[in-house]
């Protein structure tokens, strides 16, 4: 899975996840979309979407539709304002999954995957 909600921080997913902490880039429908993700493997195992497996390598992207970007004023992650990132907030937020080709994502985060999926294997 890709977290790619603007600003997408190691450790954000995990805010979006448990509740937004006033954080206004995270609306509820991706709080509610993470939770039933989870809550989904935690009951049967099983994530729902296609193994990231070759020659597909499917993998599910997790973003936001809509609002404004605006620069990032984060009051719990200081060093995160004031250096040019931007998160979307306002009206029409949304959050989504789609199931994209995880080897091209992102100018080829599929590689960076698969390396560490190798890693399990040593």
């Amino acid at each position: 899975m890709s977290f790619s909600v603007p600003i997408a921080l190691h450790g954000y997913d995990g805010i979006a996840l448990f509740g937004t902490a006033g954080l206004p880039t995270f609306p509820e429908s991706l709080t509610s979309l993470l939770q039933r993700i989870v809550g989904t493997f935690v009951a049967t195992g099983s994530m729902h979407w296609p193994a990231f497996t070759a020659p597909e390598w499917p993998m599910l992207n997790v973003n936001v539709t809509g609002g404004r970007a605006v620069p990032v004023e984060n009051p719990f992650d200081a060093g995160v304002n004031g250096v040019g990132a931007e998160w979307m907030v306002g009206m029409g937020l949304e959050g989504y999954g789609r199931v994209v080709d995880g080897r091209g994502w992102e100018a080829g985060r599929g590689e960076r995957c698969g390396f560490w999926r190798d890693m399990t294997r040593l």
